[in-house]
């Protein structure tokens, strides 16, 4: 888009060039619209490693090849400028206006071509940017649900494999190895059915 914005500034410095009351006033011009040409095809160059489909490189390739007729004739309306008397445009104008512009018109076409590629193509990525998105958090919350589940699961069979070792609920235990501790040898254990590997069942 800026490269579009600097067609017409160089546009405009040529008419102003073009339109001049003093020698000054126009070289000034013609100066500018030297500036705001080498900006364009910097900007040009710049943007170039950005297109990589075949539209964006054929729209890139079809600018090249007429940016070469827009600086030649560029250039020889400069120089017509010059060497023109500050009171005889006519002939200049018609240059300006009908053949030249052609070719303006042809190169802002194409940029402005390039300028939606390049819109379309940052809305496709922004997409696929969420897209990637969404899939990655859904990923990572289903792999912290399953973490979640893989944890109370791996809890649980913990917990379970305990008990059956102890062969009584911790607390049960934990009270009789107090007694047994304190000195209560009398104290009764209640196994379970069957239990007759586990800890309580040993004392």
């Amino acid at each position: 888009k800026e490269a579009n914005i600097n067609l017409l500034y160089v546009a405009r410095d040529r008419r102003s060039a073009l339109l001049a009351t003093s020698t000054e006033v126009r070289e000034k011009f013609l100066a500018r619209a030297d500036e705001n040409l080498a900006a364009i095809r910097r900007l040009i160059d710049e943007a170039r490693p950005g297109f990589v489909t075949e539209q964006g490189k054929a729209n890139l390739a079809e600018i090249d090849r007429l940016w070469a007729d827009y600086v030649r004739m560029g250039q020889d309306l400069h120089t017509r400028i010059a060497a023109s008397r500050l009171d005889d445009r006519q002939e200049l104008t018609r240059f300006l206006f009908t053949d030249f512009a052609a070719v303006a018109n042809q190169i802002d076409d194409r940029m402005t071509a390039l300028a939606a590629q390049k819109a379309e193509l940052a809305k496709a990525a922004s997409e696929r940017t969420t897209e990637l998105y969404a899939s990655s958090r859904n990923t990572m919350l289903a792999l912290v649900a399953g973490a979640m589940l893989l944890g109370v699961a791996i809890g649980t069979w913990m917990a379970r494999r305990l008990t059956r070792q102890l062969g009584a609920e911790p607390h049960e235990a934990t009270a009789l190895a107090q007694r047994v501790a304190g000195g209560d040898l009398r104290a009764t254990i209640r196994l379970r059915e069957g239990d007759d590997a586990g800890i309580m069942a040993a004392l």
